[in-house]
């Protein structure tokens, strides 16, 4: 897990004290095939990486995008955005996820701040979720 949230390019301009907290605070679930991890128009709770399997992102029950190992959906939620997802996120296989809640976030930014990275962050986070709307 460490190495996972470590190794993500989205957070390449946070301190390493900051990923630790992620680390620490962040929650690990398990899916099995074909089980929705979000349901399309729901709010989900954080952002989810894809730490082990496949998940397939889909809208009106059409496939849109794989995601895999390192990948990730829900940035904007993990920011405090409260939009309903665009898509559903549905595991292909035995999947195992890190979900990093709104509040782990929100705790990390209030004791290790850096604007700088936030707002590039969030742009990116913007620019995923836009891809497949």
């Amino acid at each position: 897990v460490d190495s996972r949230i470590r190794s993500l390019p989205i957070f390449r301009h946070f301190d390493p004290e900051f990923l630790c907290h992620l680390v620490l605070n962040c929650e690990r679930r398990a899916y099995f095939p074909r089980q929705y991890m979000v349901c399309e128009g729901e709010v989900c709770d954080g952002l989810i990486i894809i730490n082990r399997g496949s998940a397939v992102l889909e809208k009106e029950s059409i496939d849109i995008k794989t995601i895999t190992c390192g990948s990730y959906w829900g940035g904007l939620r993990m920011l405090g955005f409260d939009a309903p997802s665009c898509c559903a996120l549905v595991a292909q296989s035995t999947c195992h996820v890190i979900v990093i809640p709104r509040k782990a976030w929100q705790t990390a930014i209030t004791q290790y701040p850096s604007l700088d990275a936030e707002l590039e962050l969030r742009a990116e986070l913007e620019a995923a979720e836009n891809q497949v709307k």
